[in-house]
């Protein structure tokens, strides 16, 4: 029971490798984001008086990664 014959196995292989890759390469895409925009945020939301929307940006910011 133990042993899986070879072609039951490769497409499980291939579907991981792919799904850690795309994992990968979104979290990469995420962190390229985070980078390039960190100035606009700090500009417009960091340095000015607290609003509701601004409360609100920052939940959302937090809560969906």
């Amino acid at each position: 029971m133990g042993d899986a014959p070879i072609p039951l196995v490769t497409p499980f292989v291939r579907d991981t490798a792919t799904s850690r890759y795309s994992m990968l390469a979104s979290t990469v895409l995420y962190v390229y984001d985070l980078v390039t925009t960190l100035d606009k945020e700090v500009d417009l939301v960091w340095t000015r008086p607290r609003s509701f929307l601004q409360v609100l940006f920052i939940i959302v910011g937090f809560i969906s990664p």
